[in-house]
């Protein structure tokens, strides 16, 4: 045994730390020792540096400022306002408790971009407690490793893990969100309304964990003595919808959910932002017609986009991107939003479909191929 110098740790209740300690007194909120193996470093570090340790477990990717999330989508101006407006007015509400609010809707019905919206507004308002963006498709494996769910929703409490750093290799998820969640918020949030964001719970891999998550969820938001809002998107899958309305966790839990495939706002939305961004175009592009594109084009586009609002945002993003190549690039797609309307219309080729055969093309290696393309099929049709 090694002796050391006397040293002050902060106060613990674990009692891995005293493993082969003598001379042990305590003093107020301090411990004193001045006889102490040095054989403890795992459980030293998670003392001294939690957060560190914490980190090995979390998803950093997942979070609403994550540099993995460049450019994430969000609500565009004076759109989805009545959505925002409602999960502001739901979140901020002080009566009653075990809040949870289910945003589904079919791919590309804006789910993310709301989340995001909601995320950054509550961030700036100091009322964001956590929150967590699934994702299958991001380079980061995490994003869609439901096990990395609760660890990051923990980090981001910061004071929450002082004692058993064992406690993710031990304990089941309810006991991980019990002792490690559930408790701090008691010692340190009080009486104030807080919000928590997971995004893409259907994109978490596994249905099984899927399950586990939300009714672990469920559980926790009965058990918190605070009001604490978990706002919750997803597709509505069978097993998520089933969970939701039919699992026992949730029975006494107030349920609130919204389906964005039925929003009936959802036109004027697409309308105001196609509007918008297309102003936009013609404002870095002077040599276009203060009449492009037509009224028939931006109406045939927002009523095969809507209520997939990333259909529309698609569209525009694609038209606007330089492409990062040669200017040359951007008459071929400004041709798009006029082109697309013929082609979809007198060819009957869905939106969608067509979207995801045109978006593989590559612009830079293929210029003068989609040039006689779009002049043929343009011709052609006409």
């Amino acid at each position: 045994m090694s002796t050391n110098p006397s040293t002050t740790h902060p106060a613990t209740n674990g009692v891995a730390l005293f493993a082969g300690a003598s001379n042990v007194h305590l003093d107020g909120n301090t411990i004193n020792t001045t006889s102490i193996q040095n054989n403890f470093l795992p459980q030293d570090l998670a003392e001294t540096n939690p957060i560190k340790f914490l980190l090995g477990h979390t998803a950093p990717d997942a979070l609403v400022n994550s540099g993995d999330r460049r450019d994430p989508p969000q609500c565009a101006p004076e759109t989805r306002d009545g959505i925002i407006r409602d999960i502001k007015k739901w979140a901020n509400s002080r009566e009653g408790a075990n809040f949870i609010f289910w945003l589904f809707g079919s791919a590309g019905a804006g789910k993310s971009a709301i989340c995001q919206t909601v995320a950054e507004m509550f961030k700036r308002e100091g009322l964001l407690l956590g929150n967590f963006f699934f994702s299958r498709s991001a380079a980061s494996n995490e994003r869609s490793d439901g096990n990395c769910l609760l660890p990051t929703l923990i980090h981001q409490l910061q004071e929450a893990i002082r004692r058993n750093p064992q406690i993710f290799d031990k304990k089941n998820r309810a006991s991980q969100m019990s002792e490690l969640y559930v408790e701090p918020l008691k010692r340190f949030f009080g009486k104030k309304v807080r919000l928590v964001i997971i995004d893409g719970v259907d994109e978490c891999r596994g249905p099984d964990v899927q399950r586990d998550l939300l009714r672990v969820i469920a559980e926790v938001s009965k058990a918190l003595p605070i009001p604490v809002r978990f706002l919750i998107a997803s597709r509505p899958e069978a097993h998520l919808t089933e969970t939701f309305y039919l699992n026992p966790s949730f029975q006494g839990v107030n349920l609130k959910s919204m389906d964005l495939d039925k929003d009936q706002n959802a036109q004027q939305s697409v309308s105001r932002f196609l509007v918008a961004e297309f102003a936009k175009i013609r404002k870095a592009h002077p040599y276009l017609k203060p009449s492009w594109p037509s009224q028939q084009v931006i109406e045939f586009l927002i009523n095969k986009s809507s209520p997939q609002f990333i259909l529309a945002a698609t569209i525009v993003r694609y038209i606007g991107d330089p492409m990062s190549a040669s200017q040359k690039v951007k008459p071929v797609n400004l041709i798009v939003s006029e082109a697309a309307y013929v082609i979809w219309s007198k060819l009957g080729i869905g939106l969608e479909l067509y979207l995801r055969v045109y978006l593989k093309l590559n612009f830079e290696l293929n210029l003068e191929l989609h040039l006689e393309l779009y002049s043929e099929l343009y011709s052609e049709l006409y």
